[in-house]
């Protein structure tokens, strides 16, 4: 599947008007090859492709059964893409064409390098970082260090683009470069927050009773474990339900022999 962003076609329209197509053609074409280095390196290790995005900025794959790779696969996946920018800086010189295609050629490649490798998370060398990260501790504590560390890295590369925009004719790379880095932080921030919603109600434990079950017999069939969700039924007709909270406060009051319908009611009440 391959999924077009409109501001692609936007920025394209912008580059043809202004006649800097030659210099977008350079760049995406290498923006290109970068992500094809990426598709084979992780076909190789047998995962299959999932979606192509085409952005402003460039390209992104995304692979089925890559959200948690082996340390090995992470890494050299990762870092395939800016390898390839660096072979075709290198061969530039010898490509044939004008000596400022070739330079310009050069020059693209070592900056799509050097902002590739920046550890900002989801970027490549970000994702090379949370990948040994994640192998000495917790995911979320890897990932709530990623996070601060991409932003500040962020933050300073556009006060960077920002003097480079007023000390060296207008230039903007820099600047885009952080929009770019900025847009990925938050689209992957949302991905994992959302991937944690999910996960957190695959997790929820769902349970019935009838109205007349005691408190006791119901924290022996639940355990009262967390995210636990009781229905209380009458027959086939579902009453209420109960949370885990609502069985803990009753087991502190000693209510043990109370019915499930006083502590259900109690929740229906306080507006649940």
């Amino acid at each position: 599947m391959i999924d077009v962003s409109p501001g692609f076609v936007i920025l394209i329209f912008i580059y043809c008007i202004t006649g800097n197509s030659e210099a977008a053609a350079i760049a995406y074409l290498s923006a290109l090859i970068h992500e094809l280095s990426h598709i084979c390196t992780a076909k190789l290790f047998r995962y299959t492709l999932n979606k192509v995005s085409v952005l402003p900025c460039g390209f992104s794959a995304s692979f089925k059964g890559f959200d948690k790779p082996p340390f090995s696969h992470e890494i050299i996946v990762a870092l395939s893409g800016p390898a390839v920018n660096l072979v075709i800086a290198f061969v530039a010189a010898f490509l044939p064409f004008g000596f400022n295609t070739v330079v310009t050629v050069a020059k693209i490649n070592i900056y799509m390098l050097v902002i590739n490798l920046l550890p900002v998370y989801p970027l490549d060398g970000g994702r090379v970082v949370y990948a040994f990260l994640k192998n000495e501790m917790q995911i979320k504590r890897a990932y709530k260090i990623m996070h601060y560390i991409s932003l500040v890295v962020t933050f300073a590369i556009l006060i960077l683009g920002v003097i480079c925009i007023f000390s060296f004719k207008g230039r903007i790379s820099l600047f885009i470069a952080a929009l770019y880095m900025i847009s990925n932080i938050s689209l992957k921030n949302a991905e994992i927050s959302n991937n944690e919603t999910v996960s957190s109600v695959k997790k929820l434990k769902v349970f019935s009773c009838l109205q007349n079950s005691r408190v006791s017999e119901i924290i022996l069939k639940t355990g009262v474990s967390r995210n636990t969700l009781i229905f209380v039924k009458d027959g086939g007709r579902i009453l209420g339900c109960v949370t885990e909270d609502d069985l803990r406060k009753a087991a502190m009051e000693n209510r043990y022999d109370d019915d499930v319908m006083s502590i259900m009611k109690e929740n229906t009440d306080g507006g649940f």
